[in-house]
């Protein structure tokens, strides 16, 4: 009885554990998005230079800010082009590549998983919705390279104020089922070997 409740006090604590650090990983996933953003309007933009223009257009980061909770992970938050002239795939470059990526991470976590499949097939959209009014309407990622008119609606501004959190939570969450459908994939097999009489007495030869 006494080794039962330490157990449960074992597996609790080890909740709790998982549950942070997926927390904390949340962020740190939604903070390294920022650098598949940018990467997009490099590499698209590169693209689009030399199919329209016939030349490679040259970049830079205009600005880097610090990802919110880890002052000491800085992220770039703008692209800006040094030569040549910018292209439609500049322009949508971040968000083509950023759901390029979603997908094939959802698609990768749906295969693998044993469990909770859906909630990988929400990471695209989660993503499109972000790009959409974080980027694309209330952002420089569209054709006036401003902030649409739409976004001086209050019901978009208050969107954008807490756009990042549904992502973060998403992450965070995926994270920890991940971590729970590892950890029960373990105690599974483990809970065969011990109970299959056949491993058992192999194991004592």
């Amino acid at each position: 009885m006494h080794s039962q409740s330490n157990l449960n006090k074992v597996t609790i604590c080890l909740f709790v554990i998982s549950f942070i650090l997926s927390l904390y990983c949340g962020v740190l996933v939604y903070c390294s998005y920022f650098f598949v953003h940018e990467s997009g309007h490099i590499i698209f933009g590169s693209l689009g230079g030399v199919y329209v223009n016939g030349t490679l257009p040259n970049f830079e980061i205009g600005n880097w800010m610090q990802c919110p909770a880890m002052p000491y992970f800085m992220i770039p938050q703008q692209t800006r082009m040094t030569s040549g002239q910018p292209t439609i795939a500049f322009v949508l470059g971040g968000i083509i590549l950023t759901e390029i990526v979603a997908m094939g991470v959802a698609a990768y976590l749906y295969l693998v998983s044993k469990q909770w499949k859906a909630i990988y097939l929400l990471i695209p959209l989660f993503f499109l919705i972000h790009e959409i009014i974080g980027n694309f309407l209330c952002g420089t990622d569209n054709f006036d390279s401003k902030p649409l008119e739409i976004c001086r609606e209050s019901l978009v501004q208050k969107l954008t104020v807490f756009i990042a959190i549904p992502v973060i939570i998403l992450a965070s969450i995926i994270i920890f089922l991940r971590i729970i459908d590892f950890s029960g994939s373990d105690a599974i097999t483990n809970h065969r070997d011990s109970s299959d009489p056949r491993r058992q007495k192999q194991a004592t030869h």
